[in-house]
């Protein structure tokens, strides 16, 4: 995961630049998570590497702004990809398939997103809720509930 999340994404992103300096245009969309936005008891590697996708991305955006090249980072919250998936979405109880999003609905704000430039695309309200409230709520709060919802998929 972390050779996936942090060594793959920076070195084809680093690759990639040379040849998007020459084109008019550029962009690229890096997929992180909403799980970068805070600790998840019982799922520590994701977020954390999720997380070197978020900042990753905006720095990397920030060095690039007076470039050709944007760079755009999609958080997506829990999606419904197949029935693994779906399965522990199942037990972490209603707030599972509350926030869930479809595979269909998170690629729409992508390609939005990235056409109109956003630097961070949050796809659906319940992700841009939880977004807001991992923001707000103190670490201890959050991991008390993260944990609460986690630990039913972990057993």
């Amino acid at each position: 995961m972390i050779r996936l999340n942090v060594l793959a994404v920076s070195l084809l992103t680093l690759a990639l630049l040379p040849e998007l300096k020459t084109h008019p245009a550029a962009r690229v969309l890096n997929v992180a998570s909403l799980a970068a936005c805070g600790p998840l008891p019982f799922k520590t590697v994701y977020p954390a590497s999720k997380a070197f996708v978020l900042f990753w991305s905006r720095g990397l955006r920030a060095e690039l702004r007076r470039t050709n090249i944007r760079i755009c980072v999609l958080l997506p919250g829990p999606m419904r990809t197949n029935a693994d998936v779906c399965g522990r979405l199942e037990k972490q109880g209603w707030i599972g398939r509350r926030t869930a999003v479809s595979v269909e609905t998170a690629a729409r704000s992508a390609v939005r997103g990235l056409h109109k430039g956003h630097a961070v695309i949050v796809p659906g309200p319940a992700a841009k809720f939880n977004r807001f409230l991992m923001a707000v709520l103190p670490t201890t709060v959050l991991l008390f509930l993260t944990g609460r919802v986690f630990s039913r998929e972990a057993n």
